[in-house]
């Protein structure tokens, strides 16, 4: 019976930070089946690791960095996030924005991973507190490579 609880609470955390798993995935993937491959590796990692959670932080914060830290994984292991190719039409609603937030995703996708997972938590509206509890960095470091990604994004976006 137990078992059967622990199951639900950790199918629960999945559903309610489906939106994470789902974002990031993007991210770090060159396909759309990249992407689902690299969400079922983030939920396996969730559920691998759910032990260890020992509550210090809200959930989605850890779920954030198993998801980053398994996005970066996927990076270091040979997978480099190329052209998006697949949209993300519930960000915006015109042909002319979906347009431009495919360009700023195509330019971030080119950031080093590190400073592509800031820009990712960022847009999140993390504060830098969180930032620095999810990628295990001071807040000065957080403001500084942020800062630095921003500068970067401003200079090829025109």
């Amino acid at each position: 019976m137990a078992g059967k609880g622990k199951s639900s609470e950790i199918t629960k955390v999945l559903e309610d930070n489906a939106g994470i798993i789902y974002k990031l995935s993007f991210m770090y993937a060159n396909s759309k089946e990249e992407a689902e491959d690299l969400q079922q590796e983030i939920r396996y990692q969730v559920v691998k690791s759910y032990g260890q959670f020992k509550g210090d932080s809200k959930v989605s914060t850890w779920i954030y960095k198993v998801a980053l830290f398994t996005g970066l994984t996927h990076v270091r292991t040979g997978h480099k996030a190329g052209k998006l190719v697949y949209e993300i039409p519930e960000i915006v609603e015109s042909s002319g924005e979906q347009d431009r937030w495919t360009e700023v995703l195509e330019e971030i996708k080119k950031l080093p991973p590190v400073d592509r997972s800031l820009i990712f938590l960022y847009l999140e509206n993390k504060s830098y507190a969180e930032m620095a509890e999810i990628m295990g960095m001071t807040e000065t470091n957080i403001g500084a490579r942020l800062s630095r990604a921003k500068q970067k994004l401003k200079q090829t976006l025109g």
